[in-house]
């Protein structure tokens, strides 16, 4: 799972917040504006490009500019205006790169008092001395406004035309808490206007039409803004589910011990000018896209494009409740299964997929995929995957996943330790049984020999008796020899007691 937690926190810093309007904000903090054609390539390639963004473009797209400002005040952190005359440039660098390691060595966390803890941000060193440089170097501008405000148009792009009368909400937040709520309603040419905004606050501006809610990702200003313009697009509903195509299907499998890590993405295509809304599940719910989940899967979680809110798990499949915008619709969610010496697993396709792509570990694993055509080698961030593919694969397309754990050198020294193991117990509990079987033969044994003396000392006695009595035996003598038998016999049966 490390892999794969590494793939999605770099999907998450590459794809920062932009005014692209979404519907259901409860995961809209990544706008998603990249096919991959490998996951990997995408990530290195806009890594590399990374390298060409601005001081101020690297503030923003590492999200320094959601928690501070400059010059404008506190807000979830503290104000950077001047920022280097209160730390050194290795102070200001290391918060950024690692502000974990500072609260370790200071004890302490936060440093300053009335503010959360900065979180981990990862921020690569050469970003970090860019976004410095941008730091010491802000000035502030004479005509910068005290105060901010969000406008724009709303647009029916089904009809394309602009839509008067139509209510908008603003919310603002704190870090994830709301504040306040603010409404107007679009003029006569479809315009909206929200005044006099704070920067110590992020925004959200939704709106519902025709039975679908759409929402932008939190909007926040940059330090040389104070408005934000912004053309809001919604469109007519559709339940037509041709509309939808899947352009592209990733799957990154990664196996450790007895796990198999399991990261999903899907790029679906709405070719239409209008939203996708699916098929009715029940009178408040409709479904629109489903994936095939395997039996014993856990630890489902969502990444991009869908939430617990806007999902269902049943029978097998993960439906999405969420409606489809025209255009590329992204999907990214991971989960975990258990795995055995020889582990199946049966996929179908819901959809015509366009492309299809599957990198499984090379870590020893026997590895078959039915469906698809085994490709080359391939490194990712230091470990080997090997590359499966397929194109244009129908609807109802059968894959199957065949997972062997090969058998070993260590595997045969265990076996061959449990199996002394067994022979040493096996031997152990038939000597004890032989051990106890003699030793009950040899006290029956003298069970024996104590019965037939103590019956020959009885006529021996006896014997005596009438000896005596036929006076054949003086008393003396008698008396002598009876009282010996007599203290054998007792002995033994003393002895067999």
């Amino acid at each position: 799972m490390v892999l794969i937690g590494w793939l999605v926190n770099n999907i998450k810093k590459l794809t920062s917040p932009s005014n692209i309007f979404y519907r259901n904000p409860t995961h809209c903090r990544i706008s998603g504006f990249i096919v991959p054609v490998l996951l990997i390539t995408f990530i290195f390639s806009a890594t590399a490009s990374s390298q060409q963004l601005t001081g101020k473009e690297l503030f923003v797209g590492n999200r320094c500019v959601n928690c501070h400002t400059l010059g404008r005040g506190r807000y979830v952190g503290p104000d950077l205006y001047k920022i280097d005359q209160r730390y050194t440039k290795q102070e200001i660098i290391n918060w950024m790169v690692n502000s974990q390691q500072i609260y370790q060595q200071k004890g302490k966390a936060p440093l300053n008092e009335g503010y959360p803890p900065m979180p981990p941000m990862n921020v690569p060193a050469d970003q970090a001395e860019k976004i410095y440089d941008y730091l010491v170097k802000f000035q502030i501008f004479n005509d910068r406004q005290e105060e901010g405000s969000i406008k724009g148009v709303i647009v029916n792009k089904t009809l394309n035309q602009n839509i008067a009368g139509q209510d908008i909400k603003l919310t603002s937040y704190v870090g994830d808490k709301s504040r306040e709520q603010y409404s107007v309603k679009s003029d006569s040419k479809g315009q909206y206007l929200f005044e006099n905004l704070g920067w110590d606050r992020s925004y959200v501006v939704s709106l519902m039409f025709n039975g679908v809610e759409y929402a932008t990702g939190k909007l926040v200003f940059t330090p040389e803004e104070s408005v934000k313009t912004l053309d809001l697009p919604v469109f007519d509903v559709s339940t037509d589910g041709s509309l939808i195509s899947l352009d592209s299907s990733h799957v990154i499998i990664e196996i450790q011990g007895e796990t198999a890590s399991f990261a999903e993405m899907f790029v679906f295509n709405n070719g239409s000018n209008s939203v996708f809304v699916g098929k009715d599940i029940d009178s408040e719910q409709k479904e629109t896209l489903s994936f095939d989940i395997p039996a014993g899967a856990n630890t489902l979680q969502f990444h991009h494009g869908m939430s617990e809110e806007t999902s269902i798990l049943k029978d097998g499949k993960l439906i999405s409740t969420q409606a489809v915008q025209p255009g590329l619709t992204r999907i990214i969610f991971s989960y975990q299964i258990p795995i055995d010496r020889h582990t199946e697993i049966n996929r179908k396709s819901n959809y015509l997929i366009n492309s299809q792509l599957i990198m499984v570990s090379d870590n020893g694993y026997e590895m078959d995929i039915q469906g698809l055509q085994r490709g080359e080698q391939v490194d990712m961030h230091n470990k080997k995957f090997i590359k499966w593919s397929g194109n244009n694969l129908q609807k109802g397309h059968d894959i199957k996943i065949s997972i062997s754990k090969p058998i070993v050198v260590t595997d045969y020294a265990k076996w061959i330790v449990l199996i002394i193991v067994v022979l040493l117990i096996a031997g152990s509990i038939g000597y004890s049984f032989l051990r106890k079987n003699k030793t009950q033969t040899q006290t029956s044994s003298d069970d024996e020999s104590l019965e037939s003396l103590k019956d020959s000392l009885i006529r021996d006695i006896a014997r005596l008796d009438d000896m005596f009595e036929a006076n054949d035996i003086g008393q003396q003598e008698y008396q002598k020899l009876r009282d010996e038998k007599k203290k054998k016999l007792l002995e033994i049966v003393e002895t067999s007691k």
